[in-house]
């Protein structure tokens, strides 16, 4: 598949460094990488996965079920992605972890983050902790805001402000992405959201915050430069 695609799509023949495979300047397309139950620990398929997508200029989403194991996170912190043997460019890392920690958790695994190569961290996957009337799979949408938002702020106040932030759940309105935005997230992902209320979504949630900014003569980027700039940890 990969070949026919660079076959049919001269751009993927392009070596420029900030050639994105979205193909727009200042867009992102991730994929998102997570193992199955009944996969091994080391599954070369994830290597393969990643050694053949980078030359695309592709972010990698790596999901961690910390949920049912909080010590997996530690392996971050030996990360270190050899050269692909079909591109020079290292593809960009992100970690994406679960609503489902403690604080004394989300602490925990903040050393092994400061101390990686990974290049941020999603806050957060869906939730394994349901409602008595839902026993399966993964909980996610409005219910998971409140508790994504603590552990995104827990996070922040212990990983430096080098290190982006992407808040996630329950974001369905503007003002949903400014609370994330006011929490020290760089960026928000939406997925319930835009799964309820179809391809506008993205258009109207980056729309209201504009508006709502507005009166109060500021801008996003602006509130998220000062609240990464507060709410993080101060590098020494």
């Amino acid at each position: 598949m990969i070949s026919r695609l660079r076959a049919r799509i001269p751009k993927f023949h392009e070596t420029k460094d900030d050639t994105t495979a979205a193909f727009k300047p200042g867009s992102v397309l991730a994929i998102n990488l997570g193992k199955n139950k009944s996969s091994p620990v080391e599954s070369p398929d994830d290597f393969v996965t990643v050694r053949t997508y980078p030359d695309f200029g592709m972010t990698f989403a790596i999901i961690l079920a910390l949920s049912d194991d909080p010590s997996a996170v530690f392996k971050i912190e030996s990360y270190e992605l050899e050269p692909s043997p079909i591109t020079e460019r290292r593809p960009r890392l992100v970690l994406k972890v679960a609503p489902d920690l403690e604080e004394s958790q989300i602490i925990d695994i903040a050393g092994p983050i400061r101390k990686s190569n990974i290049d941020g961290v999603i806050v957060s996957n869906t939730s394994i902790s349901h409602p008595a009337s839902l026993t399966d799979r993964g909980l996610s949408g409005a219910p998971l805001k409140p508790r994504a938002l603590q552990a995104l702020k827990t996070l922040r106040g212990h990983v430096p402000e080098s290190i982006p932030l992407l808040g996630c759940r329950g974001i369905s309105t503007g003002a949903d992405a400014l609370d994330y935005a006011r929490a020290g997230a760089s960026l928000v992902q939406v997925h319930t959201g835009f799964g309820y209320d179809g391809v506008g979504t993205c258009r109207h949630i980056k729309d209201e915050p504009e508006a709502l900014l507005r009166a109060e003569n500021t801008i996003w980027k602006a509130v998220v430069d000062e609240s990464v700039r507060k709410l993080s940890l101060t590098e020494s």
